[in-house]
């Protein structure tokens, strides 16, 4: 990405204020978000069979929101943190 600069031999123009609300907690500057895992359908185990084998891998179904906003902070959970997988495989 190419800078906008002033004049050609100038420095670079400044950069507008108030970028990266959209990281804050209801865009209150500072104000961080509470994330909480909510559950958005079944989780299951996937199988992929290859020349090797089958392999095994988890398919997550949940989301991490932030409780005071309501904003969607991540769609597709990584599946070593789903708690589904942790009462399955103990």
């Amino acid at each position: 990405m190419t800078r906008k600069y002033q004049n050609r031999n100038d420095s670079p123009a400044p950069r507008k204020k108030g970028r990266g609300k959209a990281m804050w907690c209801s865009n209150q500057r500072g104000r961080e978000h509470q994330p909480t895992i909510v559950d958005n359908g079944t989780c299951t185990p996937a199988y992929t069979y290859t020349a090797q084998g089958k392999v095994e891998s988890w398919i997550c179904r949940h989301i991490r929101i932030c409780r005071v906003c309501g904003r969607t902070l991540t769609e597709n959970l990584n599946p070593a943190l789903c708690p589904d997988r942790a009462t399955i495989e103990e």
